[in-house]
C-alpha cells in the first residue's frame, strides 16, 4: 500500500530482443499515473542497468491506483511498459495507533468485568 508523500522506488532493466542488457539510446523516462491520468510528479531515473526509479508521491486518496510507466528507445525501437502498480491508502499499520485524549473512559471500559482477575488466576501462574 502506498501513501501520500512517500518516496516510491523500484528497478527497471533494459534489454534487447535477445534478452541481453542494452543501454537505451533515449531514456529511460518515467511518468507517474494516478487513476490512469499522467501526474506532474518528478520521476528520477538513475544508475545503469538495472536503473533505479524514484518519485515522491503526491496527495492520494484511499483506493487510488498508482502506476509507474517507463519508456525508452533501444535499437531504434520505442518501447514502454507499466513497471509497478499499487493502491494508495491514507493510513498504514506502520503509522501506529493513536487515541484521542480521554478516549477510554469508565463508561466505555469497565475494568471489573472486562478482565476480572481472581486469586485463582494468580495461583495458576505460580510454577512448582
Amino acid at each position: 500500500m502506498l501513501k501520500s508523500g512517500q518516496v516510491w522506488a523500484g528497478l527497471i532493466v533494459c534489454k534487447d530482443a535477445g534478452e541481453a542488457l542494452l543501454a537505451p539510446t533515449v531514456g529511460p523516462v518515467g511518468t507517474l499515473y494516478v487513476n490512469g491520468v499522467a501526474h506532474a510528479a518528478v520521476v528520477t531515473i538513475s544508475g545503469t542497468n538495472p536503473y533505479k526509479w524514484t518519485v515522491t508521491l503526491p496527495s492520494l486518496g484511499a483506493g487510488d491506483c498508482v502506476s509507474m510507466y517507463v519508456t525508452a528507445t533501444m535499437d531504434g525501437v520505442a518501447t514502454g511498459a507499466v513497471v509497478a502498480e499499487d493502491v494508495a491508502d491514507t493510513v498504514r499499520l506502520s503509522d501506529g495507533v493513536t487515541l484521542a485524549d480521554d478516549a477510554i473512559t469508565a463508561s466505555k471500559f469497565d475494568e471489573a468485568t472486562a478482565f476480572p482477575q481472581t486469586s485463582a488466576d494468580v495461583e495458576a501462574l505460580v510454577l512448582p
